[in-house]
């Protein structure tokens, strides 16, 4: 069997520095996924966080997010399979931040929680608003 996938990071690969999606990528994009290929993110963030960049995008594939940590299937709003962090290690990890005074984000199943809404965070609550 042959596959044909097209495999997108965000920042830095498809988004502008202005995080949108120029015309031209879109048009792009189309015109591969009209030849066959199927175009997925892959992504460091979060499922949230990329969500109005896969509906710009129009994809029906599965999100790879969190570095390679999960899957996810926006239309079926759940996770295929995932590699989350032992509790034990989340908790020794958030201990590290506030130790050292680190302003920490971290994903937890449907929501981001943060210290601060820097980044990211700010698109996604402006993109919800």
């Amino acid at each position: 069997m042959r596959y044909r996938v097209i495999a997108l990071d965000l920042d830095g690969t498809l988004l502008t520095p202005q995080k949108t999606i120029l015309p031209e990528s879109l048009e792009a994009i189309k015109r591969a996924r009209e030849a066959g290929y199927q175009v997925l993110i892959v992504t460091g963030r979060h499922h949230v966080a990329i969500h109005p960049f896969y509906q710009a995008l129009a994809l029906d594939t599965p999100a790879i997010c969190c570095n390679g940590t999960y899957l996810y299937d926006y239309h079926a709003k759940n996770v295929i399979s995932s590699s989350p962090m032992p509790a034990p290690q989340a908790h020794e990890l958030i201990d590290l931040l506030e130790t050292h005074q680190i302003h920490g984000l971290m994903y937890v199943d449907d929501a981001m929680l943060y210290q601060l809404p820097t980044g990211h965070v700010l698109r996604t609550e402006n993109w919800a608003r």
